[in-house]
Parts: structure tokens; sequence; C-alpha cells
């Protein structure tokens, strides 16, 4: 099979399914990009000081178990938010 005839998503992301949803928040001078459970591209003002926060849990065979998240909540407010 060729690169062209590959779905879309499985050229871009590796799978043939759309990416996560993206939702932008901000604390004061502080915004970031939260995605399926990962907080990305956090900023400080302009800068960027630091790319991802991902939590991987291990099984004893030290593979990655897959998260499954339900029922998150975010709260955004003008200069806060919470996820829960």
């Amino acid at each position: 099979m060729s690169s062209a005839t590959l779905p879309e998503h499985v050229l871009y992301y590796g799978k043939d399914a759309p990416p996560p949803e993206q939702i932008s928040l901000r604390a004061g001078p502080l915004s970031l990009i939260y995605e399926a459970g990962d907080l990305r591209y956090i900023r400080l003002g302009r800068r960027e000081i630091l790319r991802r926060v991902y939590v991987a849990l291990r099984d004893r065979n030290w593979g990655t178990v897959l998260p499954v998240l339900s029922n998150v909540q975010i709260d955004q407010a003008d200069d806060a938010f919470q996820i829960s």
C-alpha cells in the first residue's frame, strides 16, 4: 500500500482517528492546551516553558497502560482554571 492511499489521519497522526480535542486554558500569564489528559505547550507570557506534562502508568512488564478518562470537568474563569 502506498502512502498516497493511506487515510489522512494515518499519515498525520499514525492512526485512523481524528486527533483529540484541544482546549485552550489560561491562568494569569500562564497559558496552555489541555488535550486528552495531557497539558501541552505551557507558556509564561509569550515564552514556552514546558512542551508537555504526560503521566504514564506501567504494568509489571513495563507496558504502558492506556488511559481512559471519564467525567472530565474543566472550570474556567478569566484568570484561572481547574480540571477534575
